[in-house]
């Protein structure tokens, strides 16, 4: 399961609910006195800002839409080991 965590953050559990690891995670960016609308200078392609929504596909690649000023969706490629 995928949450996506105003904190700056996607959240994935595993079949169980227990946490399997946070990605994008961004510390600072929630903290800032303009968050959610930062400056789109702010934003990094590595790390989330204020993640509001997730799908996932049926490959396991995940949809991450932002709410920020302008919109943001990234598309996270499921790599196989």
């Amino acid at each position: 399961m995928a949450f996506p965590d105003l904190h700056s953050r996607v959240t994935l559990f595993d079949k169980n609910d227990r946490l399997i690891t946070h990605l994008g995670e961004d510390q600072q960016a929630y903290k800032r006195k303009d968050w959610p609308n930062l400056e789109k200078s702010y934003y990094r392609p590595d790390k989330f800002s204020s993640p509001h929504g997730v799908c996932i596909d049926s490959r396991g690649n995940l949809y991450v839409a932002e709410w920020i000023i302008d919109g943001r969706i990234t598309k996270l490629v499921r790599v196989k080991d």
